[in-house]
């Protein structure tokens, strides 16, 4: 037993009103949710929310803006000043995908925490560096996507840091703002004798689709470095410009399975059905990634042949093919599935992946209502 003790009326009207506005806000969750018939699971993607665990609430963040319901926006507002600054940046990106730009604010105060690393640092301090710089990085990612102009100094003073991962982002967030001056210092990479450098140009110039570098890009379809191929025909396919289709198609041979992944993902970017024959190939593919990008590149076509093969895989004990295959099933999958989702969500011990589960089942359910 427990006692609530309270000193004066206006406390306890305080206190009736907090459980009211608790009450209430689950209540009306519950209600959209349940009116179109997936409340359970609805249900569990609003409670992980509340998780004491950060990268369920970061999950649930990804997955909750699906449904547009606008009475989910305080509940990410209120996530905009959780302890963890990963659940911060999805918060505010939740919030933008709701048409709410009132996350920028964290956004910038967390950019503006970059900190200076140097190699001579002792390891300890270079680490805790490195991560804060991650955070700062992943926040001028999301300052890209809300696109307000208004940002455009604070990114030139990050674009100005020797290198590394904020820089990059900083870069990447102004060019979608419309700002295209530091592109030549990414495709300046796309000859770098160091590999790594090469692939992840490969990776921002096609996430900006910039038109200076596209040739050069393909160019490098035919690079010695396995990591170079796939990261540029990844990039290649994200132009979708099906005059590139047969070289990319031509890699789903490739004697690397990476790349051979890479050309899978990119044909579904292309959506050119003509290479549904193809793609069908490549489910008998010994790599079960390279597989799944397939059936991701079908589905992408309107072609749900592969639905069979990904139920097959929810059985599989790769907890990452059973994640991206979860996530196939949210982004494309039939009312067929969901059977066999429900029976993987109750006998799933993977927490991340039963909350993907439940957001799936949710999804396709959603889906088939409107």
């Amino acid at each position: 037993m427990f006692e609530i003790k309270v000193k004066s009326p206006a406390k306890i009207g305080f206190l009736c009103s907090f459980i009211y506005y608790i009450f209430f806000t689950s209540f009306c969750l519950a209600q959209e949710a349940g009116q179109a018939g997936y409340g359970k699971y609805y249900e569990i993607l609003v409670e992980s929310l509340s998780s004491a665990e950060p990268t369920l609430k970061v999950e649930a963040l990804k997955i909750l803006p699906e449904f547009s319901y606008k009475s989910l926006t305080p509940e990410f507002k209120k996530l905009l000043k959780d302890k963890s600054d990963l659940v911060k940046i999805e918060a505010a990106r939740s919030l933008f995908r709701m048409k709410d730009k009132s996350g920028l604010p964290v956004l910038i105060e967390l950019l503006k925490g970059r900190v200076k690393v140097s190699p001579k640092d002792p390891p300890v301090k270079r680490a805790k560096a490195l991560a804060k710089n991650m955070i700062c990085a992943k926040a001028a990612d999301v300052i890209g996507e809300i696109g307000d102009s208004s940002v455009i100094p604070l990114l030139k003073e990050a674009v100005k840091e020797k290198g590394g991962q904020v820089k990059d982002a900083a870069i990447v967030a102004l060019i979608k703002l419309g700002d295209k001056t530091e592109e030549k210092v990414i495709i300046y990479g796309l000859d770098s004798y160091e590999m790594d450098i090469r692939r992840k140009a490969c990776e921002i110039l096609g996430e900006v689709k910039s038109e200076k570098a596209r040739e050069k890009i393909r160019a490098l379809l035919k690079h010695w470095d396995k990591g170079v191929r796939q990261s540029a025909v990844v990039a290649l396919g994200k132009y979708a410009d099906k005059n590139y289709g047969d070289e990319i198609r031509a890699l789903l041979l490739d004697k690397e399975d990476g790349v051979r992944r890479g050309a899978a993902e990119a044909l579904g970017y292309l959506g050119d059905v003509k290479y549904i024959p193809q793609l069908k190939e490549a489910l008998g593919d010994d790599n079960g990634f390279v597989r799944l990008y397939a059936a991701q590149a079908l589905y992408k076509m309107g072609d749900s042949s592969a639905e069979g093969f990904l139920i097959s895989v929810l059985r599989t004990e790769d907890s990452d093919a059973r994640l991206k295959t979860v996530q196939l099933f949210a982004d494309y999958g039939t009312p067929e599935s969901v059977p066999y989702l429900e029976d993987t969500f109750n006998n799933e011990k993977n927490e991340l992946i039963r909350l993907n589960i439940a957001g799936a089942i949710a999804r396709i359910v959603n889906r088939r209502a409107k």
